[in-house]
């Protein structure tokens, strides 16, 4: 399993692919919009490219989960509000909310 995909290097991915192959199954998981290690090095909008491949591999793309549990509809409604012009170059309007 690969947790917190967006918080990947450019590098990373390739080993990952790597390890998947060793496995009969395995799961990666990430949110773009939860991204904070870009001056890391890390590049969330590696994860459309991902799912191009995982695709094209014959693989399974799961669920976006659509309802938070951690927060109230005005609270997100708000953030949403507020950070979707950061999120404009690297996300589409629909997918910030």
């Amino acid at each position: 399993m690969v947790d917190e995909f967006q918080d990947t290097s450019p590098l990373q991915p390739a080993l990952f692919v790597e390890l998947a192959g060793l496995a009969r199954r395995s799961v990666w998981v990430g949110d773009p919009k939860q991204a904070i290690y870009g001056f890391r090095g890390t590049n969330a909008s590696l994860i459309a490219g991902v799912l191009s491949a995982i695709e094209s591999w014959g693989g399974k793309i799961g669920e976006s989960l659509t309802i938070s549990r951690r927060s109230t509809p005005a609270l997100v409604s708000l953030t949403n509000a507020v950070f979707a012009p950061a999120f404009s170059e690297e996300l589409p309007p629909e997918e910030v909310s």
